[in-house]
């Protein structure tokens, strides 16, 4: 409910708007009636009422310097006078004051009910103008610190929004911290409360360092520094103070340094940081800014949760056509993977990874381009398979993946594990059609056996492979070899044929392939202990 303050020393007067108005039913309460300006003042201090409606003349502090009073201090509260007629040089006086309106005496109760509304609607209407300009506040400070950084403002400029916006930033010098969230492209891009979280939190991490680092910061010499949010994974710390150039750049670098510390003892997750050149100047800052920005550039070769400084060295960038790696990798390695030879493969991509980070500095694109690179000579190795050992979506989103990482190690051992999915993939299915390679070969054996001299040829012959191959494969998925199985199957086929029916021992030789009966009764004696006529005496 809206709050009104009446003063009159008037007391009779007085006591008609207090009892006689019924100011409740008018969505107003009665704060307070006094009868002189020094208990109103006390009173407009104590409630903050939205309307205080005041004689001119009262003992102590008259209806003039009340009205003083309150516009200093309260500036959104609105007074309405009472005045007469023999009162226009203080009416005067107050329209300089700018009271919201004047009532003359005696007071008409429609017409100041009528006017004390319109004053409270007055107060709402800058009240919720005055809520609407604090809450967009933050947006117009973030909007100010980004144009910042794209350098559209003039010196002059930024004073004046330094002003408007109460940002206090005036120093000597000036550096760009900028901090880039390593974990925030681990978040899901669909997931953007929780890369806007990670940021958030990184963010209040900075700001409570660089507070305890300025202190008050609108004390002249102390050192200033202010803390926003700007495109995807970065935060930008602007750091002012009056040191020279080589004392800002240090303080810089410690201030940077507390920060990556804090945000792994207190989050545990990391940031990478790095620290720009110092500047004399807020519309140079924009330089500062970009020098960060490159600095922080070598994490995708050095890892992250490090502080870089622009000067360093291995930020100088290498010649634009300069290669990432030499190009004769890409056939070695997809024969090895072709191949199922895992730990060749593996060691070409190593060699890779390990020339890749010596001949730093090379820039992210760079980095990505390689990655696909290599991911592509993978999936190129099996494109004469007719059902390749990936999925598509699986390689579409690995492409996917290889954008957001920003170190080498990282995209390294992405494709690293990638590559032996593959090679598992190639394991199974080459057992897969080894096993069916030899029972196809130990099925052919079962139903020619009988033949006379049937060779491993013949079998190489009708599962199309080398005799070489088959003698390989068929050794390790049967545990025999070609000749020893061939021989169990015909000597198991002998013992059926002695047990079963009475044929001579030339007629059971002959059914199991063998010509010569003699040969057939000495290999029957060396296989089973005893010649075929002792069997057949014994079954």
């Amino acid at each position: 409910m809206r709050k009104i303050v009446i003063a009159d020393d008037d007391r009779i007067i007085l006591k008609g708007l207090t009892k006689t108005i019924d100011w409740e039913a008018n969505g107003f309460r009665l704060a307070a009636s006094e009868t002189n300006g020094e208990d109103a003042w006390e009173a407009v201090e104590r409630e903050l009422p939205q309307v205080v409606l005041t004689d001119i003349r009262m003992p102590f502090m008259d209806g003039l310097e009340l009205t003083e009073k309150i516009k200093e201090r309260h500036p959104g509260i609105k007074i309405i006078m009472m005045t007469s007629y023999d009162e226009f040089e203080y009416a005067q006086k107050a329209l300089k004051l700018k009271v919201y309106d004047f009532l003359l005496k005696p007071l008409d109760e429609a017409k100041l009910l009528e006017t004390v509304k319109r004053a409270a609607d007055e107060w709402d209407r800058e009240h919720a103008t005055a809520k609407k300009v604090l809450e967009g506040i933050p947006l117009l400070k973030q909007r100010f610190f980004e144009n910042l950084l794209t350098g559209r403002f003039s010196e002059e400029e930024i004073r004046h929004e330094l002003d408007f916006l109460d940002i206090p930033l005036q120093a000597r010098n000036y550096a760009v911290i900028l901090l880039l969230a390593d974990h925030y492209y681990e978040a899901s891009p669909r997931n953007r409360y929780g890369q806007e979280l990670l940021k958030y939190c990184i963010h209040n991490v900075a700001d409570e360092v660089v507070r305890l680092e300025c202190g008050p910061s609108s004390l002249p010499g102390e050192p200033k520094g202010q803390v926003f949010g700007a495109i995807k994974d970065e935060i930008v710390v602007i750091y002012g103070a009056s040191e020279e150039e080589s004392a800002l750049e240090l303080r810089a670098l410690t201030l940077a340094e507390t920060i990556r510390a804090n945000v792994e003892k207190y989050l545990k997750t990391t940031v990478t940081a790095g620290v720009g050149s110092v500047v004399d100047r807020l519309d140079a800052v924009r330089a500062s800014y970009l020098n960060a920005k490159d600095a922080t550039e070598l994490r995708h070769m050095t890892g992250k949760n490090q502080v870089f400084l622009y000067r360093d060295e291995l930020i100088k960038p290498r010649a634009e056509g300069e290669p990432a790696v030499d190009s004769n990798w890409a056939t070695q390695l997809t024969m090895k993977i072709k191949s199922g030879l895992e730990q060749e493969a593996a060691a070409i991509l190593d060699s890779l990874e390990e020339e890749f980070l010596s001949r730093r500095p090379v820039d992210l694109v760079r980095m990505h381009m390689l990655g696909m690179e290599i991911v592509f000579a993978l999936v190129h190795a099996f494109q004469d398979w007719h059902d390749p050992p990936y999925a598509k979506e699986a390689v579409e989103s690995l492409f996917e993946e290889i954008h957001r990482y920003r170190t080498a190690k990282e995209m390294f051992q992405r494709i690293r594990d990638f590559m032996n999915e593959l090679s598992a993939a190639v394991k199974e299915r080459r057992l897969r059609q080894h096993k069916g390679l030899a029972d196809q070969a130990a099925a052919f054996i079962r139903e020619h056996y009988m033949k006379e001299g049937l060779s491993l040829q013949d079998v190489a012959e009708h599962v199309h492979v080398s005799t070489t191959y088959l003698s390989a494969i068929f050794k390790k998925e049967t545990g025999v070899n070609f000749s020893e199985f061939l021989l169990e199957t015909r000597m198991n086929a002998a013992i059926d044929w002695l047990r079963k029916e009475e044929l001579k021992t030339y007629e059971v030789a002959e059914r199991v392939g063998y010509a010569n009966p003699q040969y057939f009764s000495v290999i029957f004696k060396k296989y089973t202990g005893r010649t075929p006529s002792e069997f057949r005496q014994t079954r």
